[in-house]
């Protein structure tokens, strides 16, 4: 909502609108760990159930201690969790790993990487 405000145009009309099929432009959430928060931003964000919220589009995960970059990530609010089965790359001061997905849960305390993964430690 605060994207068509801040660019509202009067001429404007109903028919000229189009649906975009995205129910959150640039959605912002954060997993709340016991340790450190995760931040998450996304380009697209849309609603899935209750609890959870399908990412798309240049999904970045971000703490004090690593990052994370994907393409689609699901979130789950309630669980402080989140899982992708997409590309991604983590990367902290020493380390980086390419895996073919990832999932991390309790409240960000643990991550797992899926499929082919390439591992470098500085």
């Amino acid at each position: 909502m605060y994207k068509f405000i801040e660019n509202y145009d009067e001429n404007i009309n109903e028919n000229s609108l189009k649906f975009s099929g995205i129910d959150i432009a640039e959605p912002r959430f954060t997993i709340s760990g016991r340790d450190e928060n995760i931040n998450i931003t996304a380009k697209e964000g849309n609603f899935i159930g209750e609890d959870k919220v399908l990412l798309n589009k240049e999904v970045i995960f971000d703490s004090s201690n690593f990052s994370i970059q994907a393409q689609s990530v699901i979130i789950n609010r309630k669980e402080q969790s989140a899982i992708s089965n997409y590309k991604s790359l983590f990367k902290s001061k020493k380390t980086i790993i390419v895996s073919d997905g990832f999932n991390i849960h309790q409240g960000g305390l643990k991550i797992e990487f899926y499929g082919k993964s390439k591992i470098t430690i500085k």
